[in-house]
């Protein structure tokens, strides 16, 4: 069984410590959150400054090929509930 197939047939929780992330298994959190870690993955190595696609831009010929992509997929009405919730639930400032 591979690394992929085990974390997929078992609960498994991301932790964190010093910008580290690990994928640990359900019996090992609490020892490992004596140990200083934290649960949840960290989102500061790639932000900002960090993100490999920081400063650079898309061609448009690489925005055309995202655009014939996306064109004709349909959104389940399910989806559109939770993107409508979303939107009504955000508080946007005026400038």
């Amino acid at each position: 069984m591979s690394q992929n197939q085990f974390f997929k047939n078992n609960k498994t929780y991301w932790i964190t410590k010093n910008g580290i992330d690990k994928r640990i298994k359900e019996e090992k959190l609490n020892y490992y959150l004596t140990l200083g870690w934290v649960n949840g993955r960290s989102n500061n190595d790639v932000s900002g400054k960090n993100n490999p696609m920081y400063g650079k831009h898309l061609s448009n010929e690489h925005k055309e090929k995202i655009s014939k992509a996306h064109l004709g997929k349909k959104i389940s009405n399910e989806t559109k509930q939770k993107i409508s919730k979303t939107k009504r639930e955000r508080s946007y400032t005026r400038i």
